[in-house]
């Protein structure tokens, strides 16, 4: 039979006169099957060599070539760099993505890692956003699939790749108390994100460290987006006396700030100075160039994606927390910049 002229479990059991039902218990590994059917049906598949090759690799191997991604939100320039990295990585050893969108709402997390369990991916790599996020390891792990977090987790059964995101808030919050800052606004994301614990930890420290006393009335919370740092800028305005600085918790909810406060005539650094977390490529884009915290994203999907990989290949290896580092990326935004002379 020629190249790529069986694409179909229907035309498998056409060639074998069997039904699709049996096909698909030989594929599945589920229901009564005898010995021979089931040594033909294996026999014809191994023997198509051709795409969709998959069900043929997943019966003589065992794998399937293929890794699942859950994100929070596409549409926040952070993630398509590090689903590059994740992409690059997996496309060189063979594997191909499949990419998940979760608007960070649970209910799409527990449906993305069902699906996937049923496609019977070889691993996951998993942000965990939310604490409901945690019981979804629990399905995969009993599903007998590899995953690998893209968060910080306080468990070291599990491995686990984030940034330093508590460093990488006390990095941006020390540097504005540096420059002479002693009221600093944090613009945070939602209560419960563990992005969002982690940040305020170190707006926290940092706050500590030279003994400022944390005013709750400066910590504010919305979503990690442009519309929660136009809602955020608009209630900081409220309140008495205002701060001096603005760290935010993100890129985007540092662009909401500048655009919010463009509007209300309120000059970037002059009246107040701005830093933002994340280096998205909007952040030298915007007037003034942002202040941020550089994370790392493209190695953060690169290195998920090595380690999940190499559990793959031996489920044996020890897990672990490997910990990438963040940087300050000193721009426009905080630095009050001086008169030239004419």
């Amino acid at each position: 039979m020629g190249e790529n002229t069986l694409t179909t479990i229907y035309d498998v059991a056409k060639q074998l006169g069997v039904s699709t039902a049996t096909v698909s218990r030989v594929i599945n590994g589920t229901g009564r099957v005898s010995e021979e059917t089931r040594d033909k049906v294996k026999a014809i598949i191994a023997e198509l060599g051709y795409q969709p090759n998959q069900i043929a690799r997943t019966l003589t191997t065992k794998k399937s070539k293929l890794i699942g991604l859950i994100i929070a939100d596409i549409t926040n320039p952070f993630y398509p760099a590090l689903a590059r990295g994740v992409q690059d990585v997996c496309h060189s050893a063979g594997y191909d993505l499949l990419l998940c969108n979760t608007d960070e709402k649970a209910s799409q997390v527990h449906r993305y890692v069902f699906n996937l369990c049923q496609k019977q991916v070889d691993g996951i790599i998993l942000q965990v956003f939310a604490p409901k996020d945690l019981e979804t390891i629990e399905v995969i792990k009993s599903a007998g699939i590899e995953v690998v977090i893209i968060s910080y987790i306080n468990d070291t059964s599990l491995t686990a790749i984030y940034s330093n995101e508590m460093e990488g808030a006390y990095q941006a919050t020390r540097h504005l108390i540096d420059i002479g800052h002693q009221r600093v606004a944090f613009l945070n994301g939602p209560k419960k994100s563990s992005i969002s614990v982690n940040r305020l930890k170190g707006y926290k420290k940092a706050l500590n460290e030279v003994g400022i006393k944390v005013d709750e009335q400066y910590i504010l919370y919305a979503d990690f987006n442009q519309a929660g740092g136009e809602q955020m800028a608009q209630d900081i305005l409220k309140i008495n006396p205002p701060p001096t600085a603005i760290f935010a918790a993100n890129d985007l909810i540092a662009l909401g700030v500048v655009q919010y406060f463009e509007k209300c005539n309120i000059r970037i650094p002059n009246d107040i100075a701005l830093v933002g977390f994340d280096d998205i490529e909007l952040a030298h884009l915007i007037r003034p160039k942002l202040t941020t915290i550089a994370n790392p994203k493209y190695e953060l999907g690169q290195t998920a994606a090595q380690q999940l990989i190499s559990r793959i290949q031996d489920p044996t290896m020890p897990n672990s927390h490997i910990v990438l580092d963040t940087r300050l990326v000193l721009r426009d935004s905080s630095l009050v910049r001086k008169e030239q002379s004419l």
